[in-house]
């Protein structure tokens, strides 16, 4: 089924996958290309256990600001980047 990473940097996360100051928990699932692995995500998906999360979205023209907002260090969340 799909692995579970806890904290992907040790800089930006306390031991336990809490962000520093926030008290949130955060965990990352990542999924193979197997069903198994595609249908279990759904399942937490539509279970509530699984939310991604979207921080900024950016026009295609953008993409070199979504960039420069990705290396910053300030993204808490998923960027999207929007093909019209």
């Amino acid at each position: 089924m799909a692995s579970t990473v806890q904290a992907a940097s040790s800089r930006s996360f306390e031991p336990g996958g809490r962000r520093g100051g926030t008290g949130k928990r955060v965990s990352f699932a990542a999924a193979g290309a197997s069903i198994e692995e595609l249908s279990h995500l759904r399942d937490l998906i539509e279970a509530g256990r699984l939310r991604p999360v979207t921080d900024r979205r950016f026009a295609l023209e953008r993409i070199a600001d979504a960039h420069r907002y990705a290396e910053s260090g300030q993204k808490q969340g998923n960027i999207v980047v929007v093909v019209t």
